[in-house]
């Protein structure tokens, strides 16, 4: 479990800068699939948030 946690801190910020470049682009207005998944990659980070806060909180 260490090795995810810590895989997913390292990745964590990538992939928001991934998500933020992605969702300034006029690509997302062009195409409703590529939208629809940084929605869903959107709602990930979130929960990844959830994850490192709570690993936080119970050090």
């Amino acid at each position: 479990m260490k090795v995810e946690l810590e895989r997913l801190r390292e990745n964590h910020p990538k992939i928001q800068a991934v998500v933020f470049a992605s969702s300034q682009a006029q690509i997302r207005d062009q195409n409703p699939a590529l939208n629809k998944w940084l929605w869903q990659l959107r709602d990930a980070i979130d929960e990844a948030d959830d994850v490192l806060d709570e690993f936080e909180y119970m050090k």
